[in-house]
């Protein structure tokens, strides 16, 4: 199942939105995504969303059949920066101990895409834990550029294939800078978490520890 951008549409008239709808709905996406980071999913209704907004109940429905399909609208722009992270990739050099260098700047790259993205993230994660396909396959295709840019420059030493290993070098960075807080938590400096998960990285890419 491939998820496509959801598509702009005025559900009262199945036509396109015209310029001030779009702006409408964009405002609708922009607030759902703001509340994601101010409550917990569970209690974030449609009804929240357009009183923020000062907009009546009913206006949601025009452009969104529920908040499912609001917060798919949301995840368009949480993968269109997926591609900066990929275009951090291809702007380090990954040879040598320019590697570690590269790693370091897309760990950061990491870092901010999840100051902005990290509770729609958390939400995919559990929507697609609860068996929805949508997010599914939001949540199996989201960092498919990255690893697509990684898997170029990823060492074959050993006989290694370079997209698994680029596979899992993304699986990492997505895993250790979503919870960096929770090591800093336990006592461990964010300054020598990222060195650490920098040198992991560059070696993983690079094939050497050296």
């Amino acid at each position: 199942m491939t998820i496509e951008p959801v598509q702009p549409v005025d559900r009262l008239s199945s036509r396109s939105p015209g310029t001030r709808a779009m702006q409408t709905r964009e405002r609708i996406v922009e607030m759902t995504a703001a509340l994601l980071r101010e409550v917990r999913f569970k209690e974030l209704t449609t009804a929240m969303v357009t009183q923020r907004l000062g907009l009546t109940p009913p206006a949601f429905y025009r452009y969104f059949a529920d908040l499912n399909e609001a917060l798919l609208a949301c995840a368009d722009g949480m993968r269109h920066d997926v591609d900066g992270l990929a275009d951090a990739v291809n702007a380090g050099t990954w040879r040598g101990r320019r590697a570690r260098e590269a790693a370091a700047h897309l760990i950061d790259a990491f870092v901010d895409f999840w100051s902005r993205h990290g509770a729609l993230h958390r939400v995919i994660d559990l929507l697609a834990d609860e068996g929805d396909d949508r997010f599914v396959a939001l949540r199996r295709q989201m960092f498919e550029p990255v690893t697509a840019a990684l898997a170029p420059v990823t060492s074959s030493v050993g006989g290694r294939d370079p997209v698994i290993a680029a596979g899992i070098v993304v699986a990492t960075l997505v895993h250790v800078t979503t919870r960096e807080s929770g090591f800093v938590a336990s006592g461990i400096a964010r300054e020598d978490l990222r060195e650490h998960l920098a040198e992991h990285v560059a070696a993983a890419v690079t094939g050497s520890r050296r």
